[in-house]
């Protein structure tokens, strides 16, 4: 199973968890978020939600969770997540370790 989780922040900023590194998937998922989102019946929406999860099953079925934030803004979330991914550098980032240094003592 993969996901991603999109979350507005209060600066108006999308933060995006998603495996980066696999860019090709990562846009699958969005693209396939994005037809869910649109063919969505109106009362999965709520104008409250600033935040959602886009997961991808062992099959290649793609869902999203609900509530969703409205539809608009959903969409634009997604857009945004997608410019997030295509700027990350792999070669830039920082290791990846299991547990940080405070929580190792």
């Amino acid at each position: 199973m993969c996901r991603i989780g999109l979350t507005l922040t209060d600066k108006n900023t999308v933060d995006v968890g998603a495996p980066m590194k696999y860019k090709e998937l990562c846009y699958e998922m969005l693209r396939a978020a994005r037809a869910v989102i649109e063919r969505s019946p109106d009362h999965v929406f709520s104008i409250k939600q600033r935040s959602f999860a886009i997961v991808m099953g062992k099959s290649g079925t793609v869902d999203v969770s609900a509530p969703l934030p409205h539809r608009e803004m959903a969409v634009l979330m997604l857009e945004r997540a997608r410019d997030a991914i295509e700027r990350f550098n792999d070669e830039k980032a920082p290791e990846v370790r299991a547990f940080s240094d405070k929580v190792m003592g």
